[in-house]
């Protein structure tokens, strides 16, 4: 990233970490670009659930990032205001896990966030409970050519995937 207005706004974060971080974006998410607005850096992309939706989603990072967890947002569709486990700003709760400082990735955590928006999809779509248990989200995930997301390892895709002689 050229701009470095962000130095001023992170003390924690070095331009190293950034560099390596954006590196790892690039290669498991190259649909996801690091911008920076509003006094903030985030990240901003595009992910598909197996059920065809794509949702732009975002991951900003707080002031003290990578100390401190970073936020993670659905920015279209617009999510109804029943819809489960977010924050009372509206940013999703995705994992139950602690945030270990120094050890999660932005690319961590879009992966965290495509599990959730499988549970989404799933909850609205077939009636499923929110808190069953799915398979893990970081190892069926699929990158398209076109830069998006889905979970690719899932019951539900291999069944697809083989009606479609993939």
């Amino acid at each position: 990233m050229k701009d470095t207005r962000w130095q001023r706004c992170y003390p924690t974060l070095t331009e190293a970490w950034l560099t390596v971080e954006q590196g790892v974006m690039r290669r498991a998410f190259p649909g996801f670009r690091l911008v920076w607005q509003d006094e903030q850096l985030r990240y901003s992309g595009r992910l598909n659930t197996n059920f065809e939706t794509a949702f732009e989603v975002e991951l900003r990072l707080p002031v003290r990032y990578p100390e401190q967890e970073p936020h993670l947002w659905v920015v279209a569709p617009r999510l109804s205001p029943d819809t489960p486990h977010r924050y009372v700003d509206g940013r999703i709760c995705a994992h139950a896990d602690p945030f270990i400082p120094w050890r999660t990735t932005a690319a961590s955590m879009i992966s965290v966030m495509a599990g959730w928006l499988f549970r989404l999809e799933r909850w609205r779509l077939e009636g499923v409970g929110w808190d069953i248990p799915i398979e893990p989200p970081g190892r069926f995930l699929k990158v398209h050519p076109d830069g998006t997301l889905s979970l690719a390892g899932s019951r539900a895709h291999r069944l697809a995937a083989r009606s479609q002689g993939e």
